[in-house]
């Protein structure tokens, strides 16, 4: 049986529970929309909804835009919410669906790093104070290096266990990506013989290989929110702005 990390509330957590679970039967990861459609169950609290009546006003007030939301976020809110609405419209829920609007979102203009900045931001990473009870200033070079080199996610690299990282051959197994499918991705020369530097450094013989490959202070999992803190720290050392490069050397997104 499939379970959700957050519960609905409210008069719709059945149906909002049933279309997620029927998402996910279908391959769809939905964790996004499961926090969206979470919050909009919240939100349906403040509203009665009684014989399967979905109201208007509740929906034309959820699909305001929101101070501060991105376009992009607004828009992603509304196609969910409306998939979400259809669904329930056919089991028997009466809603007027609201019309799609167009959403413009912003437009994006990437950041081109030069040789540069490249070796600026390395020397960042290898020159990070020793930081007690911490692995941190031999996680940040290796791992950069590794998002760099091989395209990965910050949240892949993250997720690596031991035994998804082949130092024999130089190949990673990345577990469950954005496609749902399992994919190997080979390492450059120089890359494997980081991690293999970090491996024999850092990793104790009592390890299994069901550890994660980079670990914490506490040896607790590394998110993709705290390389993203160490990537604004090294853009910092070099002067680059964060603005500009935050979602152009590395993809930051969780989709």
């Amino acid at each position: 049986m499939l379970k959700l990390k957050q519960k609905p509330v409210g008069e719709l957590a059945v149906i909002i529970e049933d279309f997620i679970i029927f998402k996910r039967s279908h391959g769809c990861k939905y964790l996004i929309e499961e926090n969206t459609l979470y919050r909009f169950s919240i939100f349906s609290t403040k509203y009665s909804i009684k014989g399967k009546v979905i109201p208007s006003n509740m929906l034309a007030a959820w699909f305001e835009r929101i101070p501060g939301e991105r376009n992009s976020t607004r828009r992603a809110r509304f196609y969910c919410t409306h998939i979400f609405l259809r669904y329930a419209m056919d089991y028997g829920y009466k809603v007027i669906l609201p019309e799609l609007p167009h959403i413009k979102c912003e437009e994006y203009i990437p950041y081109i790093f030069t040789k540069e900045d490249l070796k600026l931001f390395f020397k960042a990473c290898d020159s990070l104070p020793v930081y007690s009870g911490s692995h941190r200033h031999e996680i940040v070079p290796v791992i950069f290096r590794l998002l760099y080199g091989c395209g990965l996610r910050a949240s892949e690299a993250a997720s690596l266990k031991i035994g998804d990282v082949d130092l024999e051959f130089g190949v990673l197994t990345i577990r469950e990506p954005k496609n749902g499918k399992d994919r190997y991705v080979p390492m450059s020369a120089s890359v494997c013989s980081a991690m293999k530097w970090f491996h024999h450094r850092v990793h104790s013989a009592t390890l299994g290989s069901d550890a994660y490959f980079f670990r914490g202070k506490y040896n607790d999992y590394i998110s993709r929110h705290r390389i993203y803190k160490w990537f604004r720290f090294c853009l910092h050392k070099t002067g680059i702005s964060h603005l500009a490069a935050c979602r152009t050397l590395f993809d930051f997104a969780e989709a």
